[in-house]
């Protein structure tokens, strides 16, 4: 199965592949879709167009990792009605990658690209699940948030942080099909690499 031209399986990729993983990713240009850019965005029309659906919105979902690919928050057992509701910064984090997951880590001068989805009761019960919110102990938290729209309004919502728990992951480099997963969020929004490219440049030296 290819994710983005990038081969998945479940083995650990060896450091020389992910280095060309990097490497692969196409740099940051003029056609690039900054999130510093300042476009028309369906934000506030995608909310009102959320508050008129006949599946009300309960919660706004900031994803960050494998979740930016539509097709598969959109999975039968994640959420299948979910709603863009535009691009995000989550100013002052730091995106890390791991073994099979992502995680934000507090940095003033950073900040994360992610998307916004408006999702139902149900969707995001299920989506709670699915990242291992409920489960005891929990293997992701759900932290509230403030992001910032790309034409620079905030929004309020929440993300999946790693519960201190299962940390242990963070001594495990990222996976090949990990990688394809975000490689392929990044390139389905059109999203400047430069956050992911240092995060897997991190993880190289785990």
């Amino acid at each position: 199965m290819i994710r983005g031209n990038v081969e998945l399986a479940s083995s650990r990729v060896p450091r020389a592949t992910r280095g060309e993983m990097a490497s692969s990713i196409p740099p940051a240009s003029a056609t690039t879709r900054r999130l510093t850019d300042h476009r028309p965005l369906r934000g506030e029309k995608g909310m009102a167009q959320m508050r008129d659906a006949s599946l009300p919105l309960y919660g706004v979902n900031f994803a960050f990792g494998s979740n930016l690919d539509p097709d598969r928050i959109r999975a039968d057992d994640r959420c299948p009605h979910a709603e863009e509701i535009g691009h995000v910064r989550l100013e002052g984090w730091r995106l890390e990658i791991f073994a099979g997951a992502a995680d934000i880590e507090p940095d003033a001068a950073q900040f994360v690209p992610a998307v916004a989805w408006g999702l139902n009761p149900k969707d995001e019960a299920q989506l709670d699940r699915r990242e291992g919110a409920i489960a005891q102990p929990p293997d992701y938290l759900k932290k509230p948030l403030i992001a910032i729209l790309e034409e620079g309004s905030e929004i309020r919502g929440y993300t999946y942080v790693m519960a201190p728990g299962r940390r242990y992951k963070r001594k495990h480099a990222p996976n090949e099909q990990y990688l394809g997963f975000l490689i392929t969020g990044y390139s389905r929004h059109s999203f400047d690499t430069t956050a992911l490219e240092a995060a897997i440049a991190r993880s190289e030296h785990r």
